[in-house]
């Protein structure tokens, strides 16, 4: 999928963006919309939790 979250145009919607995270099924390949948004939460919970492990 070209166009998809995968894109370079996705890119500032997938990673963080200062103090804002972006998670949702919109974010994501899985098919089954309801997996797809909670593999996207988890990212950024993980990502979340590692910046503050780090500070």
């Amino acid at each position: 999928m070209p166009d998809g979250p995968g894109a370079p145009a996705y890119a500032p919607v997938n990673t963080a963006q200062g103090h804002v995270y972006f998670a949702g099924d919109h974010l994501n390949y899985m098919d089954a919309r309801q997996h797809g948004a909670v593999s996207s939460a988890r990212k950024v919970v993980t990502a979340l939790h590692q910046r503050v492990l780090a500070s």
